[in-house]
């Protein structure tokens, strides 16, 4: 059940955020596999944590972990991207709300980058 809602929450910032970012469509795609590639690598190192440990283990239950990091801080901040939008709908116009979803993914990626770095 855990990696189902995990999987639910990567499709989910990719629905709300990889839309939004002022990128082409094969810069889309790569976002995409970033975040099938970040589930994969949680799931893995999941369940290598729970093997017995070996040198491929640790680095696998590494790997999956700078990736639960990098996930975390991508999920709040599309959360906190997602109130900021539904408070600026009412008093800006459609052009200022699309900037600003654009702008707003944009920090969002950056952000989580700039998060999981630190």
């Amino acid at each position: 059940m855990l990696f189902f809602i995990l999987g639910l929450l990567h499709a989910y910032v990719g629905w709300r955020i990889l839309p939004d970012l002022p990128i082409d469509l094969g810069a889309r795609v790569a976002g995409a596999l970033l975040l099938a590639s970040s589930y994969g690598a949680m799931v893995l190192g999941f369940h290598a944590r729970a093997r017995r440990r070996s040198r491929w283990s640790d680095r696998i239950t590494v790997a999956g972990l700078f990736a639960t990091g990098w996930f975390s801080s991508l999920a709040v901040f599309t959360l906190l991207r997602e109130l900021v939008l539904a408070a600026a709908i009412l008093p800006l116009s459609a052009a200022h709300v699309h900037e600003l979803s654009s702008a707003s993914a944009a920090a969002v990626v950056g952000l989580a980058v700039l998060a999981t770095g630190i």
